[in-house]
């Protein structure tokens, strides 16, 4: 029952992706509601258990993009291994302030996994240089911060609306 629930609540956050969260765009970017539910799932349990919930989260979002079915899949899964990895080696404990950082910092490692495999699969006639020009450039690494920072605060707003509702009987 309880993955059940997961699963429901993974396809709702794909729905609310893909419909709702478009009108909060700055600049073009979007909170990644998706991201930020899987890396709180990866970060509280281990990625052995959950690697086949991330897979089906990247298919679900992998439907409503125009890129290559898969791509969102497998960056997806690139960066939760590697979140799981430094979190598992790194830290020993899961404070707010260390899953704030972890977010931000897989929100730039899925763009940038997300960036190179679509030039890979993709762009297959651009040359090394107008890559490195675009990724590179400072529209894109504002956009890239951009985008962390909102996924930063898309885990803030979680955390109070938590906060809120879940406050402790009694005290």
């Amino acid at each position: 029952m309880k993955t059940f629930l997961v699963i429901l609540g993974l396809l709702l956050a794909v729905i609310l992706q893909t419909t709702l969260l478009p009108f909060l765009a700055l600049r073009g970017i979007i909170p990644d509601l998706v991201l930020v539910l899987i890396l709180l799932l990866v970060i509280f349990r281990d990625f052995r258990k959950v690697w086949w919930l991330v897979i089906l989260a990247g298919l679900f979002l992998d439907l409503f993009s125009g890129l290559p079915f898969g791509l969102i899949s497998l960056s997806l899964l690139m960066t939760t291994y590697f979140i799981n990895w430094f979190n598992r080696s790194i830290f020993s404990e899961t404070k707010f302030w260390i899953i704030l950082f972890l977010i931000g910092l897989a929100s730039l490692f899925y763009e940038l996994a997300l960036f190179g495999l679509t030039k890979l699969f993709i762009s297959v006639n651009l040359s090394q240089q107008e890559i490195y020009s675009s990724l590179f450039s400072l529209n894109y690494l504002a956009d890239l911060f951009l985008f962390a920072f909102y996924n930063m605060a898309l885990l803030a707003f979680l955390y109070g609306i938590k906060k809120i509702f879940y406050q402790k009987q009694g005290s």
